[in-house]
C-alpha cells in the first residue's frame, strides 16, 4: 500500500539515482561498492546483464580482497 507516499517522493525515487553505498559504509571496498551501484543503476542498460554476471564480479572482488588481506597479514608477521 503506497497511499502515504506522495507523487513527488515517487518521482524522486524514479528519477534520482540512489545514494552511493559508501555514504552508508565508508569502509566498504571501492570495487564492491561499484558492483552494488551498477546493480542499482537508474537505466537498465547500465545495470548488470544478469545476476550471474554480478555474482561473478562479486566473487572476483572477494578473491582480490582475500589476496590483499593474506598479503598484508603475511607482511605483518
Amino acid at each position: 500500500d503506497h497511499s502515504g507516499v506522495s507523487l513527488e517522493a515517487m518521482l524522486q525515487h524514479i528519477n534520482r539515482p540512489p545514494a552511493d553505498v559508501r555514504t552508508l559504509d565508508p569502509t566498504i571496498d571501492d570495487g564492491v561498492a561499484d558492483i552494488i551501484m551498477k546493480g542499482l543503476a537508474l537505466y537498465p542498460n547500465d545495470r548488470w546483464r544478469s545476476m550471474q554476471d554480478m555474482l561473478k564480479a562479486l566473487w572476483e572482488a572477494r578473491a582480490r580482497i582475500e589476496k590483499a588481506y593474506d598479503h598484508n597479514y603475511a607482511f605483518m608477521l
